[in-house]
């Protein structure tokens, strides 16, 4: 599952514009300038940031459309012949979780055919292409932003289940909670919403705190704890809100409770 979140960026800042004003008095305008500068302003179109950091330039290649594969991909290709291909001619870096996919009892998803391949493409993104691809595997397969690269795993492997058991390492030294957040993001490909709009202030709140193979849905949790939010699920994603609006959604049945005791889960023996 793909998904772009806080897809990188928590949120969308809005770009404000500024209108400065003439120096020259009204009066000594010609008439046509003096109407022009009455009308009322029209509103700017808004201005989305660029990406940030090397998770922001990954999401923002899957996001545009590609001219690379307009001639198509013949089945019967490896996907690591593919992946290659994509990576090399995208600057990008694809990697392959071996772990989890041996979890599902597949191994050597890399030499898997894909049986159909594409026909030739235009105009479409190249995040649309991968999963395409990955689709055509079995098991379904998925990919997931990760901080520097791309994660290929099985379809099951992204859901809300497994992507809170995602394993986290960090230190924070009086990082504010937004940016510690925003790594939390980039490192596991979770989606992480912050409310900033509700939480103010709280949302700059200077964090410390050393992380050692934590799952990230528990690590969300106390760092939210410790700037005085809460973290929720909502579908696949953690939202970091106030305590009121977490305890609102969750009786709406809109968010429920990030489970305790997640951990990574350890291969089943003898796969």
């Amino acid at each position: 599952m793909f998904v772009y979140t806080f897809r990188g960026s928590l949120l969308l800042a809005l770009a404000g514009v500024l209108v400065l004003s003439s120096d020259v008095p009204l009066r000594s305008q010609p008439a046509s300038v003096a109407q022009e500068e009455k009308a009322p302003d029209r509103p700017e179109k808004p201005v989305l940031p660029e990406p940030v950091g090397e998770t922001g330039r990954i999401r923002k290649l899957l996001s545009q459309n590609t001219d690379k594969v307009r001639q198509g991909i013949d089945p019967g290709q490896s996907l690591k012949d593919v992946l290659d291909f994509l990576g090399r001619s995208h600057g990008l870096t694809f990697r392959v979780d071996h772990a989890a996919f041996k979890m599902v009892g597949q191994e050597n998803i890399e030499e898997k055919q894909l049986p159909i391949g594409l026909p030739q493409q235009q105009g479409i993104p190249l995040g649309t292409i991968v999963r395409d691809l990955l689709l055509q595997l079995e098991p379904q397969s998925a990919f997931m932003v990760r901080k520097g690269y791309i994660a290929i795993l099985p379809l099951s492997h992204a859901t809300a289940e497994f992507t809170m058991r995602e394993p986290v390492g960090a230190d924070f030294d009086k990082l504010p909670l937004h940016d510690a957040l925003r790594e939390l993001m980039d490192h596991t490909g979770t989606s992480i919403i912050l409310d900033a709009r509700r939480a103010g202030e709280k949302a700059k709140t200077p964090l410390t705190a050393t992380l050692h193979h934590i799952p990230v849905g528990t690590a969300a949790k106390l760092l939210a704890n410790m700037a005085e939010l809460k973290a929720v699920m909502v579908d696949n994603a953690i939202f970091v809100t106030t305590e009121e609006n977490a305890k609102k959604l969750e009786e709406e049945g809109s968010a429920s409770p990030i489970p305790q005791g997640l951990a990574p889960t350890a291969p089943p023996a003898g796969a």
